[in-house]
C-alpha cells in the first residue's frame, strides 16, 4: 500500500492540478463530467469492482483451471498409454 500511496503523490506532484482530477467513484457521475465539461449523466455509476463480482470471476477461473488440468490429465495418460502399446508391439517383433 505504500508503493501505491507514493505513486499517487508523486502524480499528484507532476501534473498540473487542472489536468488532474482525484476521484473516487462513491462519489458518482458530477466530479468526473465537471472535470471533463461533459452534462452530468442519468443513472448511477456502474460499479463493475464489487467484491461479489470479483468472487464470481475467481470461482469461474477456478473451474476453468480444474478443468483445464483434468484435460491435461487425460491426454497424459492416454498418451502414456499409447507409448506403452507400441513400445509393447515393437519389442515383440524384435524377437
Amino acid at each position: 500500500m505504500a508503493a501505491y500511496d507514493a505513486w499517487n503523490a508523486e502524480v499528484q506532484r507532476a501534473v498540473p492540478r487542472d489536468k488532474l482530477l482525484v476521484f473516487n467513484v462513491k462519489e458518482g457521475w458530477a466530479p468526473l463530467c465537471a472535470f471533463l465539461g461533459k452534462p452530468v449523466l442519468e443513472g448511477p455509476f456502474p460499479r463493475t469492482n464489487e467484491t461479489e463480482m470479483f468472487q464470481k470471476m475467481g470461482a469461474k477461473r477456478r473451474l476453468m483451471a480444474r478443468a483445464v488440468l483434468a484435460g491435461l490429465a487425460t491426454v497424459s495418460s492416454f498418451s502414456l498409454a499409447m507409448l506403452v502399446l507400441v513400445v509393447r508391439r515393437l519389442r515383440r517383433r524384435t524377437k
